[in-house]
């Protein structure tokens, strides 16, 4: 995806090493915030939350925080239902991670509709 915007493959393997990289003081914070959502999410330390603060508005910090949850998310969805990752068209039958299958579930029975309770009659 990066490289869908713009990115060189050079920049993309300097992420690994985003601290030592080419990326400016915001993108190294933004980075760091979705490097400790992703591995330890109750560790947001002080001093990153205050140089989050200094940099990005409430609403950019959260925007960052939401992306970052999206992507993790929809990662963890794709790898739990097998699904294909992005560029590749078909599975090979000799994939070591077999495409599976969505377990189709049988409909859960309606629980009976309430009655109104009767009154006396009058």
């Amino acid at each position: 995806m990066a490289k869908q915007h713009g990115a060189t493959e050079a920049l993309v393997e300097q992420l690994a090493d985003y601290e030592n990289g080419p990326f400016t003081r915001a993108e190294k914070l933004a980075l760091r915030l979705a490097e400790t959502i992703a591995h330890d999410p109750n560790g947001l330390d002080p001093e990153l939350a205050a140089a989050l603060h200094e940099e990005f508005s409430e609403p950019q910090i959260l925007e960052i925080a939401f992306a970052t949850a999206m992507f993790l998310g929809a990662g963890r969805m794709v790898a739990a239902l097998g699904l294909p990752l992005a560029g590749e068209r078909t599975r090979s039958r000799a994939s070591t991670r077999p495409r599976r299958r969505l377990a189709r579930a049988e409909p859960s029975p309606r629980p009976a509709p309430r009655r109104a309770r009767q009154t006396g009659s009058p």
